[in-house]
């Protein structure tokens, strides 16, 4: 989200005129909420907020769990029957996502636009939720509008492809979708080199010019009071989630190693975001 929202912030300073479609709050359901970051979208841009069809709901009454799901079950146990099989009607029933019931309501606030006579030189969808890509497709083969794909993470190569048990028919709609959106948009972007590589190799039809590496940076603006660096311990930080079926083994045992060999130094681990 941060990605986006950054991008809507920033693109009006370079003559980009921007419309966003979303969720309404109060429809969507979220894992996580931060109102305050809504102040950072500018003035100039209009929001449009749409309704939207998500299980998440049914999830939550079936499961009893007041917390939805997110990156594919990872804060969920993997030891409970249960889970395992909300994992498999995810990965074999909701496909691409479970957050595709959002796109017939985006795309009928499209149609609406249109049809009152405006015009858009591009349109960028952002993913994950992958099912937002196939938004931008639909697009493209209704109107012709020029396409621009973000994929912020790797598809059917997510870190959790594995977890979701998919069937054969299942993954291969998955990497049918896949193929139909990296080959049909006019220009992709991703967050680095190996994930370009990894996108680049999905079909033969594709060519490396369509895809460009924009990588997640930062906003000046967030860190205009930044803190110094302790200077009694080396500090490393990871942002972002840390799930059950993250490797974090040997990261975990080359800091202690550093440890034993360096006992001088107070080496210390801080992990911001779900854990």
């Amino acid at each position: 989200m941060q990605r986006t929202l950054k991008f809507v912030k920033h693109l009006p300073s370079f003559g980009v005129e921007c419309t966003v479609i979303t969720v309404d709050p109060d429809r969507g359901a979220y894992p996580v909420l931060d109102e305050s970051l809504a102040a950072e979208i500018p003035a100039s841009v209009r929001v449009i907020r749409t309704d939207t069809s998500e299980p998440f709901g049914s999830y939550k009454k079936l499961t009893g769990r007041q917390q939805i799901p997110y990156g594919g079950f990872a804060n969920e146990s993997k030891t409970s029957f249960q889970q395992r099989f909300f994992k498999f009607v995810r990965g074999n029933v909701f496909i691409p996502d479970p957050r595709r019931g959002w796109n017939a309501h985006v795309l009928r606030a499209v149609a609406g636009l249109l049809r009152a006579g405006e015009t858009f030189d591009a349109v960028l969808t952002s993913s994950p939720p992958h099912s937002t890509q196939l938004i931008g497709l639909a697009l493209k083969k209704r109107y012709g509008l020029r396409w621009l794909a973000d994929l912020r993470d790797p598809w059917t190569d997510i870190y959790y492809s594995k977890e979701l048990n998919q069937t054969a028919p299942a993954r291969w709609l998955d990497e049918w979708y896949e193929r139909q959106v990296l080959e049909q948009a006019d220009e992709v972007l991703v967050t680095s080199p190996d994930t370009k590589r990894l996108l680049l190799g999905k079909s033969a039809k594709l060519t490396a010019g369509k895809f460009h590496v924009l990588p997640n940076g930062y906003d000046e603006s967030d860190f205009r009071e930044p803190s110094a660096p302790p200077t009694d311990s080396l500090l490393i930080t990871h942002t972002g989630t840390i799930s059950e079926i993250y490797h974090i083994e040997l990261f975990l045992a080359a800091c202690g190693e550093c440890s034993r060999r360096h006992p001088d130094v107070n080496l210390r681990l801080r992990f911001v975001g779900k854990v």
